[in-house]
């Protein structure tokens, strides 16, 4: 499986298919790194989505100085 395609299923809730499924899902995602919250405040914070298109790549031997930041 190519690198890319491995990185888009871990992450992906692209099986969902309904409410249930989705708030399921959140909570088997969350609840281990907010074991301070309820089930019903993990899934009153909601999701969002992010998509990410890559634009450039650096080479090995560029260096980002403040001022190029």
């Amino acid at each position: 499986m190519e690198k890319k395609e491995t990185i888009k299923n871990k992450f992906s809730f692209s099986h969902i298919k309904d409410v249930e499924s989705l708030k399921k899902a959140i909570i088997d995602r969350y609840s281990s790194s907010m074991p301070n919250l309820s089930k019903e405040e993990i899934l009153s914070l909601g999701i969002s989505l992010t998509k990410l298109k890559i634009i450039g790549k650096l080479s090995k031997d560029h260096t980002t100085s403040q001022k190029d930041l």
